[in-house]
């Protein structure tokens, strides 16, 4: 079973990697908006986390979401159904 830490660590990875943000900057109540990734990059961000975990996010679940711990509980909620 995966769990929202792990989702958690996968998020700040792609974070990383695909936006180049510092790590030291990134934490689970980090806002998805001040970690300076423009939109591109947080779908690009988004499509992998789905891609990693074989899940779909809606648009619904995707507005909801503001925070990396908000994104990581999205994705372990769909991993549970």
């Amino acid at each position: 079973m995966v769990t929202a830490s792990e989702v958690v660590e996968t998020i700040t990875a792609l974070l990383v990697e695909v936006g180049e943000v510092d790590p030291a900057t990134i934490t689970p109540r980090s806002q998805l908006a001040d970690l300076g990734l423009d939109s591109v990059e947080v779908m690009e961000v988004v499509s992998q986390v789905e891609d990693r975990y074989d899940v779909t996010l809606s648009e619904d679940q995707l507005g909801r979401v503001s925070t990396v711990r908000e994104l990581a509980r999205c994705v372990e909620r769909l991993l549970k159904e």
